[in-house]
């Protein structure tokens, strides 16, 4: 299998980080979440 990738980036991973944004989590959300090294629950309300 080959991994597309776009400059350094796995597109696997962009298209996670672009759904999390368009369900309306921000990039401070995001890089929190990644940071921590511990199982975490992330709940979105409408």
């Amino acid at each position: 299998m080959e991994v597309q990738n776009y400059e350094g980036l796995d597109v696997e991973w962009m298209q996670l980080i672009k759904e999390a944004l368009d369900l309306g989590l921000t990039k401070e959300d995001i890089r929190s979440y990644l940071a921590k090294d511990y199982p975490q629950e992330l709940v979105l309300e409408k």
